[in-house]
């Protein structure tokens, strides 16, 4: 038959002119019903480790050397009157997570822990948990360390930070930066008030032993409580915290950063003000004294806005703010490592005209570039009393967010009873939030089941597409020949059906699937067309919704209706996109055989457009399928 095929071809092609051309195990949703939620709605919510103890405070890493590998950790009330730290863990990038309640010693010793902690992990992917420590002697608090090589199995024995006065509110990052001359450090900064200021010690060992603290803010007498620090790709160190001014009675985010390792500094009180409800950005709500303190990230994605920082907190309405009301999420943001600092953006998206409360920030930017900020909100609570959790997203800079619902319950604020460290209201400082590839995971505590506890979910994002060109598939083998680059589009959903955005992809030959990336596309319903080189064009046969925070799969493979007009071919069960549209012109006809034919004859091999099934060679299989297609008339259609 191909000989046939070709002989017919022959006699006719002469007079043809070429042309060029996760174990918490339980699914423990608020409705408890065990399924899990679908991409369009609220993500599965799980508890880290379900216990019969507090959870509160929580922090949580991405491992640099498997990003499957993620750790958090909290204050847990383990026995009465006493605090230590529960540290968990994941293998599957948050989908089940194990772990401890009380870190422990190789013998079973439990760690004593004061609270804050905060856990990292270095570029050997050893766990260090930094945390305010009980004093040796006397009745300061100290900063103190443990660390796990065997993914939290069990731990050091405290390591205690030399030159310590009393220590609050310790926070660390590691350099794991291949590129920086500081690669392997890891950094610990807290609050002093014996010295009143914000110190730094760092580690070059994976927190075995530690330099004496050295200061890193201004010399003016004040702690500086509630500092937060994060690493430049080249081991540039910068560190925010908040700061009250005495003398004109405001309120600004202080800044300071260091170029040579943390052995010299430049810092500023007063790099930009804030208008915070009361000092120190204290939030409290139903008796409960919960926080609102700034938090900084770094772009390092590579993309557009790598190098540029992030500081998020909560404030107030005040002249010339974006804040609408008392308790909103703003987000200010520097293209020259702190040098000068762009006016606030409004995080948080509600348009209730009333006050709701939105407090509790973290902030973490993936590795598509997008600003993920997570926090406790009540904006469907009239009263204000009980609050759930959203993460904002931005892909464009933080000029322009969209709001997710991540938890499927809410809770209602109040006190822990007994209190925490005596001090009445407090439920800790802090929630967390990493990413890992195309997932975002988020950890934050709440009472929702009786105690605080530590959950988390999995916010996946992207866009994936499942696509299959027909000439490129092996039926034998039920794959692809080769993977492939293709182009999908984003077209809005009423005519002229306007190019919104595009992402060039590569097609995988095994799972048939593209991830695409979109930079510029606001969510929003849109057709999905895919471009091939050498096949015709489909279009999804409707519009697809599409949003930054939510991961957009579409399945032209599944059914012939999936493509707009019925535009797909069944192979081996699969429908495939039609091959041969070489010249790209939307239609298969002769002209397309014509370009197979000429190629065939002038002996060319390689990637190009007339090598329908990918095997780098032109001969009569893909002459067979250009002239099969050409004869059933193929061409584009489209709404």
């Amino acid at each position: 038959m191909k000989a046939n095929l070709f002989l017919v071809f022959f006699v006719t092609g002469l007079f043809l002119i070429s042309e060029d051309t996760f174990s918490s195990g339980r699914n423990e949703t608020g409705n408890s019903s065990g399924i899990q939620l679908s991409s369009s709605s609220i993500p599965l919510n799980k508890r880290l480790l379900p216990a019969v103890y507090n959870q509160v405070q929580t922090s949580v890493a991405t491992s640099p050397v498997n990003s499957n590998v993620m750790s958090a950790a909290a204050i847990t009330d383990l026995y009465p009157g006493g605090y230590t730290t529960g540290a968990f863990f994941t293998t599957n990038a948050g989908i089940n997570w194990t772990g401890t309640n009380a870190i422990k010693m190789q013998n079973g010793g439990i760690i004593s822990t004061v609270g804050d902690p905060n856990i990292v992990i270095d570029k050997n992917g050893t766990h260090i948990i930094s945390f305010t420590a009980p004093p040796l002697s006397g009745s300061d608090f100290k900063a103190g360390i443990c660390y796990s090589t065997n993914n939290g199995a069990y731990w050091s024995s405290t390591v205690y930070i030399p030159g310590v006065g009393r220590a609050d509110k310790i926070m660390s990052s590691a350099d794991n930066f291949s590129a920086s001359p500081f690669y392997g450090n890891v950094y610990v900064i807290y609050s002093d008030f014996i010295k009143m200021g914000l110190y730094i010690s760092k580690s070059t060992d994976g927190g075995m032993t530690w330099d004496t603290v050295k200061r890193l803010s201004p010399s003016n007498q004040d702690a500086r409580v509630g500092a937060s620090v994060i690493i430049g790709k080249n081991g540039e160190i910068f560190v925010s915290w908040p700061y009250f001014d005495p003398i004109d009675l405001n309120s600004y985010v202080g800044f300071a950063k260091s170029t040579d390792g943390g052995s010299t500094w430049s810092a500023d009180d007063n790099a930009f003000q804030v208008n915070t409800l009361r000092i120190a950005h204290k939030v409290f709500v139903n008796n409960v004294r919960a926080n609102g303190l700034p938090t900084m990230n770094m772009d390092r994605s590579g993309g557009p806005g790598d190098g540029t920082l992030y500081i998020t907190c909560t404030e107030k309405a005040a002249a010339g703010s974006p804040a609408s009301d008392d308790y909103d999420i703003l987000i200010h943001s520097s293209t020259d490592q702190g040098n000068s600092w762009n006016p606030p953006v409004k995080v948080n998206q509600d348009i209730n005209s009333s006050m709701r409360y939105q407090f509790y920030p973290a902030i973490t930017i993936d590795s598509k570039g997008g600003i993920d900020i997570v926090y406790y909100d009540s904006r469907n609570t009239p009263t204000n009393d009980s609050f759930q959790v959203y993460l904002s997203r931005s892909i464009d800079g933080g000029n322009n967010f969209e709001d997710k619902l991540i938890s499927d319950h809410k809770f209602f604020l109040k006190p822990i009873d007994p209190s925490l460290f005596g001090v009445p209201g407090y439920i800790g400082t802090y929630i967390g939030i990493t990413s890992s590839g195309e997932t975002i995971t988020p950890v934050w505590f709440d009472n929702s089941l009786g105690k605080y506890q530590a959950w988390s979910s999995q916010i996946n994002i992207g866009a994936e597409i499942t696509y299959i060109p027909e000439g490129m598939y092996d039926l034998a083998a039920n794959k692809l020949i080769c993977k492939d680059s293709v182009k999908v589009y984003l077209r809005n959903s009423s005519s002229p059906f306007n190019k919104i955005d595009s992402s060039s992809a590569t097609l995988d030959s095994i799972n048939f699937m593209a991830k695409s990336d979109f930079k510029n596309a606001v969510s929003g319903n849109y057709y999905v067309e895919v471009s091939h080189r050498n096949s015709m064009s489909v279009w999804s046969s409707s519009p697809v919704n599409y949003s930054t925070c939510e991961k957009m799969s579409y399945d032209f493979t599944s059914a012939c209706n999936q493509a707009f007009g019925g535009l797909l071919t069944s192979v081996n069960d699969k429908w495939c996109a039609f091959a041969g549209d070489v010249n790209a012109d939307l239609v298969i006809d002769m002209y397309d055989v014509n370009l197979v034919f000429n190629d065939i004859s002038l002996f060319t091999s390689g990637y190009t457009n007339s090598d329908l099934n990918g095997d780098n060679v032109l001969d009569l299989v893909d002459l067979n399928i250009a002239i099969n297609n050409s004869n059933k008339f193929i061409q584009f259609v489209t709404p």
